[in-house]
C-alpha cells in the first residue's frame, strides 16, 4: 500500500437553490417528465450575490480545516481546478492562498483542463509530494456552472455550482492513491472560445457523441487501470463515475458493469446538477463516507473534448475517526430550505445573466 494520499476532504454548495419547474416555466423547452426521468434533475444550487468560484473554493477548505487544523498548518502547496474562476490573468489559486494563510512560501497553481482540473491537481499534489518535494498540498475543485450558461439553454436546467477540497499527505491518510491511468484525444464538445461568456457546445450531445466522447474515453482509461492493478469491476466496493446527466451516467455504468450498489454512494447530481470540477471530489467524499477499512475505490473522471482519468485508491483504518468526527455532505444536499428557494428571475440576477448571448440556442443538452 502507498504512503500518500487523502487525509481530509469537505466541500461547500451554496445554500440558495431552484426547482426546474420554475426553469421550465419561463422558457417551455422541455417536459418535466424527462428531465427529472432521463436527465435526473429536480433541483439544483444557485449562486448568491456575494459567491463565485473563489469564495466556494475558500468556504470548502475552511471546512477541512476545521476537521485537521494541525495537518492544516503544514500544507506548502495549492492546486485550484476550475473552468469558471473570475480571473483570466492574475493566479486565482494566490487570491485564495491569501484568504487562508499569511505564509508566501506556498506554491499556487491554477489548473484549466475541462472537468479534469481537480484531478489533475490531485495527481500533481501526489507527484510533489512523493518526490517530496512538497510535504503538503491543498487539492480544490470548484465550478459555478450555472453562471456561464446561456439563459435558455437546456443545460441552465442542471447547471450547478458547488467547490470541493482535499487534503495530501502522508500523514493520517484515510485513502491512499495506488494507481492512475489517462486516456486522451482531441473531440471537441463543449468550449468557452476567448471573450465568451457562456459555454458553447460544438456539437449536439446526444447519445452518439456521448458514446464516442465519454463512454469510449473512461472505458480505455477503466480497461488500462484494471490492466495494470489486476483487478476486476467487481473488486471495488465503490464506483464514481462522471455526473453530467443521469442517463450518461447509467449507460457509462452499463457498459462498465458496474452496479447499482457500487454507484448509489457518491450519486449527487439529483440535488446538484452537473458540478464541473467539484464533482470527482464530492464523488470520492461521499463514498469515504460510506466506506470501511481495506475497501478499494475506482475514480473515474472525464474531461469533455476529451480526456479520461481513472485512479485507484485504498481506504486505511484512519477512515474510522473521519467518519466519526464528519458530518455526512449527503444531508447537505438532500436539504433545501424554503427560505433559500429562488425563482428564476432571481437566479438570473444572482448569476448576473441577464445579458445578450452571443451565440444561437440549439437543441442540446
Amino acid at each position: 500500500m502507498n504512503s500518500i494520499g487523502i487525509s481530509m476532504i469537505n466541500s461547500c454548495i451554496p445554500q440558495k437553490w431552484i426547482d426546474v419547474e420554475d426553469i421550465l416555466k419561463c422558457w417551455s423547452n422541455s417536459n418535466l417528465g424527462f428531465l427529472q426521468n432521463a436527465i435526473g434533475i429536480e433541483n439544483r444550487r444557485v449562486i448568491g450575490a456575494d459567491e463565485d468560484a473563489v469564495t466556494l473554493s475558500v468556504s470548502a477548505i475552511n471546512k477541512i480545516q476545521a476537521d485537521s487544523k494541525d495537518l492544516f498548518d503544514s500544507f506548502d502547496g495549492l492546486f485550484v481546478g476550475s473552468n469558471t474562476m473570475p480571473e483570466l490573468f492574475r493566479a486565482n489559486a494566490i487570491q485564495i492562498k491569501e484568504m487562508l494563510t499569511d505564509r508566501e512560501n506556498v506554491m499556487s497553481e491554477d489548473i484549466q483542463a475541462s472537468e479534469n482540473s481537480s484531478i489533475l491537481g490531485l495527481i500533481n499534489a501526489y507527484t510533489a509530494i512523493s518526490s517530496n518535494m512538497m510535504s503538503a498540498a491543498i487539492v480544490v475543485g470548484s465550478d459555478v456552472l450555472g453562471r456561464h450558461i446561456a439563459p435558455g439553454s437546456l443545460r441552465e436546467y442542471y447547471a450547478g455550482s458547488a467547490a470541493s477540497a482535499a487534503l495530501i499527505s502522508r500523514r493520517n491518510v484515510i485513502a491512499t492513491i495506488e494507481g492512475i491511468s489517462t486516456i486522451s484525444s482531441d473531440f471537441p464538445e463543449i468550449g468557452r472560445p476567448e471573450d465568451e461568456r457562456f459555454f458553447r457546445n460544438f456539437t449536439s450531445l446526444n447519445s452518439g457523441i456521448v458514446r464516442q466522447g465519454m463512454i469510449k474515453h473512461c472505458v480505455a482509461a477503466v480497461k488500462e487501470q484494471l490492466k495494470k492493478s489486476g483487478h476486476q469491476i467487481e473488486n471495488y466496493k465503490h464506483v464514481i463515475l462522471p455526473e453530467f446527466t443521469m442517463n450518461s451516467t447509467k449507460a457509462l455504468a452499463n457498459v462498465l458493469k458496474v452496479t447499482p450498489t457500487q454507484l448509489k454512494s457518491s450519486l449527487y447530481f439529483k440535488n446538484l446538477g452537473d458540478i464541473g470540477n467539484a464533482g470527482p471530489l464530492l464523488g470520492l467524499q461521499m463514498a469515504l463516507e460510506n466506506s470501511d477499512p481495506d475497501d478499494d475505490i475506482l475514480l473515474v473522471s472525464y474531461g469533455h473534448s476529451a480526456q479520461a482519468v481513472c485512479m485507484e485508491l485504498k481506504v486505511t483504518s484512519k477512515v474510522k475517526g473521519f467518519k466519526h468526527n464528519h458530518t455526512e455532505m449527503k444531508k447537505d444536499i438532500e436539504e433545501h430550505t424554503k427560505d433559500f428557494k429562488v425563482d428564476y428571475a432571481t437566479m438570473l440576477k444572482f448569476e448576473d445573466k441577464l445579458v445578450q448571448t452571443n451565440q444561437a440556442f440549439g437543441s442540446f443538452l
